[in-house]
């Protein structure tokens, strides 16, 4: 299954360097006019899209057939796209913490706890995103899966934006603390949920 993640980083080499440069930008951007809540969501959602663009290149190239004549498994196959969609979101989030923490030591006007929250927060929605699509590229591919993907963004966002307004005057400051960790264990639940879908439908799939 590392061999499988290594194949899509060097399949996605100078994709992954032209995102980088597009992030280099968007933080130039976003970083002094202090608009960290779009700043992080837009991060979020470029990691989220990776996965997909390495689906996308796998079926380019004919990769599963080609893939399940050798040694591998279909759960090795399911597996390593979530773990590396696991990786890719986990990266954006880590580099927009060490961005902003290391702006923050020389802007004290940045809320570094607000931002690790947000970052908390827009983590497990990227992880509820990829929940939502992953079976659905398995079960149709990509391409088809497509015209579904602006739903599985909005129905997340949708359901946060919602509670917010009807309980976020409900919930007190000692509990508004932990949501941020209890969204990422219920994102990883769905996430593992997810994941045992998709290798059912995998299973099932003929090339």
């Amino acid at each position: 299954m590392k061999g499988l993640i290594i194949k899509d980083f060097l399949n996605m080499k100078r994709y992954l360097r032209n995102v980088l440069i597009i992030l280099v930008v968007y933080f130039g951007i976003f970083i002094p006019s202090h608009n960290f809540n779009v700043l992080i969501g837009v991060v979020m959602i470029m990691c989220s899209m990776l996965v997909i663009t390495s689906i996308s290149y796998d079926d380019a190239a004919k990769w599963d057939k080609f893939a399940l004549t050798m040694p591998l498994t279909k759960r090795d196959i399911v597996l390593a796209k979530y773990m590396l969609a696991l990786v890719f979101i986990f990266g954006g989030a880590l580099i927009t913490i060490i961005v902003l923490f290391a702006t923050g030591l020389v802007i004290d006007t940045i809320p570094l706890m607000e931002i690790l929250s947000l970052v908390a927060v827009m983590f497990a929605l990227g992880l509820i995103f990829e929940s939502l699509i992953l079976p659905l590229i398995f079960k149709y591919g990509v391409e088809r899966a497509r015209l579904l993907m602006i739903l599985c963004l909005l129905v997340p966002s949708g359901l946060v934006v919602l509670g917010a307004t009807a309980f976020g005057d409900k919930i007190s400051p000692q509990a508004e603390q932990f949501l941020p960790l209890a969204a990422i264990v219920f994102a990883v639940i769905i996430f593992y949920i997810s994941y045992r879908i998709s290798r059912r439908i995998y299973d099932y799939k003929d090339f």
